[in-house]
C-alpha cells in the first residue's frame, strides 16, 4: 500500500525529471578526449535532445540510439556523439506547480488509486487499473490531456477539479502555449532569444567541423529538440552542401522538418499539436500508455517489438544513405581544429606545433599535422589535424588572422576535436584585415600528453 508522502515523492521526481522530455556534448576548456585516433571517414551520427533532459538523460538516450543501430554502416564506421539542448524554464515552472498540487491532493485523500483508474479509464476509452506509480500517470495526464476531456471524464476528476479549482488549467495551459510559441519562434529566427540562437550556431559550428574532417553527420532529433535541428542543418547546408547533413526527426512537435520522420499515434506530449495541423500526422501505433506516455525516447520509440523501434532504425539508416559530403573536405587525425565565419573574405588559421613549427596557408604542411583545407573566398572552413604518428607529444598555439575582406568585429568561430569530445566552440571578433602571415590573435592551446602505455591524450587549455 502507497502511502500519501511516498506517492507525491514519486510522482514530484517523475514529473521534474521528465515533464516535456524527450547527445557527442560541447565539453568545456580543459576537457580531456580519451586515447587515441579515430578511423579516416565514416559517419558521425548525433543525438540531440528535447528540453529539461540532464546531460545524463541525454547522453543515456545517445547509448540506447548507439546500442539498437549499431557501430558500422554500408561498411564504414559510426562515432556516437550529442547535441546537448540545454534549455530550461517553463519545464521546471511546471513540475513545481505539479509537484505542490498532487502532493496536496494526495494527502487530503482527493486522489486515491481508485480514482485515478477511473480517471484513465474513461481518458482512453479502456478499462485500466493502476495498481504502481499511479501518480506518475495522473500528472503526465494532468500536464497534456485537454481540459475538456477531463472534465468529462467522470466524478472521480470533478472532485479533484472541485477541491483544486484553476491550478490544472493554468498549468497545462501554460506548458501548451509554451511549446506552440516555441515553434512560433523557430520558424521565424529573429523572435528567438540570444540563448538559443547561441545553442543554434555553436552545434552549426560542431557539424560543420565534422564535415570539415570528412566524416559524413546525421542528427537523430527527438521532442522539442527538433526544433533546433531543423535550423542547424538548414545552416550547415547552405555553408556546404544541400545533402552534407541530414536529419531523422523523432516524435517532432512541429512541421519544420529537414528530413523523415517518426511520431507514434498515442505520444501524449506531441497529441495536443495534431489537431491543430503544427505537427505532421503520426505514421506509427502503439498501444495507449504502454511505455508511459508513449513519448520517451528510448521506452517508446525504440521500445523492443514495437512498430516504432522498426521504424526509427529505418529512417537513421535512409537519412545516412542520403548524405554526401561536398568535394575538399579535410582528414581526420588525433585532433582536429576548424575555423569558420560568417561572411565571405579570408580569414586565416595558425598553428604552431610544440616544435615551434608554423604551420598556416604559406607552409601547409608541418611535422606533426597538416593544414588540408584553406578557405579565401569566404564563410570557411579552414581546418587543421594532428596525425597520429609521429606522436605529437606537446603543446599547440591556436590562432588566427583576419587576412582581408572581413569588417573588423566580424564573429569568428574555432572549435576543437578530438576521438571522443568535440570542444566548446569559441567565439572572437577579428579586428581589422592586416595581409599578413602572421597570428593576429591567440585563441587556445591544445595539450597532447603520452602515458607510460604509449597512449595520447589530448587537453584543450
Amino acid at each position: 500500500m502507497h502511502t500519501p508522502r511516498t506517492l507525491w515523492r514519486a510522482a514530484a521526481a517523475f514529473i521534474a525529471a521528465t515533464i516535456l522530455a524527450t547527445l557527442t556534448v560541447t565539453a568545456p576548456a580543459g576537457a580531456q578526449s580519451d586515447y587515441g585516433c579515430r578511423p579516416e571517414g565514416g559517419y558521425t551520427v548525433s543525438y540531440l535532445n528535447g528540453i529539461s533532459n540532464t546531460w545524463t538523460q541525454a547522453f543515456s538516450s545517445r547509448a540506447e540510439l548507439q546500442a539498437a543501430y549499431g557501430d558500422t554502416h554500408n561498411g564504414e564506421p559510426i562515432t556516437y556523439n550529442n547535441l546537448y539542448n540545454d534549455t530550461h524554464g517553463v519545464a521546471q515552472d511546471v513540475a513545481e506547480v505539479f509537484e505542490q498540487k498532487v502532493r496536496e491532493a494526495v494527502e487530503r485523500g482527493v486522489l486515491t488509486e481508485e480514482r485515478i483508474s477511473r480517471l484513465i479509464s474513461n481518458v482512453v476509452g479502456t478499462s485500466i487499473s493502476v495498481v504502481t506509480a499511479s501518480l506518475q500517470l495522473t500528472a503526465w495526464l494532468m500536464a497534456q490531456v485537454p481540459i475538456g476531456v477531463i472534465q468529462d471524464a467522470g466524478r472521480a476528476w470533478g472532485d479533484f477539479l472541485a477541491e483544486l479549482p484553476g491550478w490544472y488549467e493554468s498549468a497545462h495551459n501554460k506548458v501548451n502555449s509554451w511549446m506552440t510559441d516555441q515553434i512560433r519562434k523557430f520558424a521565424d529566427e529573429t523572435l528567438l532569444d540570444p540563448e538559443t540562437r547561441a545553442i543554434i550556431d555553436n552545434h552549426v559550428s560542431t557539424v560543420r567541423s565534422q564535415i570539415a574532417s570528412g566524416r559524413k553527420p546525421l542528427i537523430v532529433s527527438h521532442s522539442q529538440g527538433n526544433l533546433f535541428a531543423t535550423p542547424i542543418a538548414t545552416k550547415a547546408r547552405a555553408a556546404t552542401a544541400s545533402n552534407a547533413v541530414r536529419v531523422a526527426h523523432v516524435a517532432t512537435p512541429a512541421k519544420l522538418l529537414a528530413g523523415g520522420y517518426v511520431t507514434i499515434d498515442t505520444d501524449m506530449i506531441i497529441a495536443p499539436f495534431f489537431g491543430t495541423g503544427q505537427a505532421p500526422d503520426p505514421n506509427v501505433s502503439m498501444q495507449p500508455l504502454l511505455a508511459g506516455t508513449n513519448h520517451g525516447f528510448g521506452n517508446a520509440y525504440l521500445r523492443h517489438g514495437e512498430q516504432a523501434r522498426t521504424s526509427v532504425l529505418n529512417l537513421v539508416r535512409d537519412e545516412l544513405n542520403g548524405i554526401q559530403l561536398p568535394v575538399g573536405t579535410g582528414s581526420d587525425g588525433l585532433f582536429t581544429v576548424t575555423l569558420t565565419w560568417p561572411t565571405t573574405g579570408d580569414v586565416d588559421l595558425h598553428t604552431f606545433e610544440p616544435n615551434g613549427r608554423h604551420v598556416y596557408y604559406g607552409a601547409k604542411q608541418g611535422n606533426f599535422g597538416f593544414l588540408d583545407v584553406d578557405n579565401t573566398s569566404g564563410y570557411g572552413p579552414e581546418h587543421y589535424y594532428a596525425d597520429c604518428t609521429p606522436a605529437a607529444v606537446g603543446t599547440f598555439t591556436i590562432g588566427v588572422t583576419n587576412y582581408s575582406r572581413v569588417n573588423a568585429g566580424t564573429p569568428v568561430t574555432v572549435q576543437l576535436s578530438s576521438a571522443t569530445f568535440i570542444g566548446e566552440p569559441v567565439v572572437l571578433n577579428v579586428g581589422g584585415s592586416v595581409g599578413s602571415s602572421s597570428m593576429q590573435h591567440q585563441v587556445f592551446q591544445v595539450q597532447v600528453t603520452q602515458d607510460p602505455d604509449g597512449q595520447l591524450r589530448v587537453t584543450q587549455l
